[in-house]
């Protein structure tokens, strides 16, 4: 019985390790699929492509001018919010 017990305590831990967050693709190092950019960075509103900030050869797209002002004074903040929430940014032509 106690046999029994610990295989199934052993297939308990596996299954949980297998389904487990921090062993998800992205956490692996792998690549998941590209995701765009649809929300401005700083109030989450759907982007205007009319107006973004190029910064460092990548475009961060924004909402409207009051949110490009704000970007603008800090781009290398928004790229990282960007980045950390899984959003690929759009290179800007040399």
């Amino acid at each position: 019985m106690k046999r029994v017990g610990a295989a199934i305590t052993i297939v308990l831990w596996t299954l949980c390790l297998c389904f487990s967050p921090s062993m998800s693709l992205h956490a692996m190092g792998k690549k998941h699929t590209e995701q765009k950019q649809t929300l401005c960075p700083d109030c989450s509103k759907p982007i205007d492509l009319r107006y973004y900030v190029d910064f460092l050869n990548k475009r961060i797209f924004c909402c409207g001018p009051d949110c490009h002002d704000k970007i603008a004074e800090n781009p290398e903040k928004y790229v990282r919010i960007l980045q950390d929430g899984g959003i690929t940014l759009e290179d800007v032509g040399k």
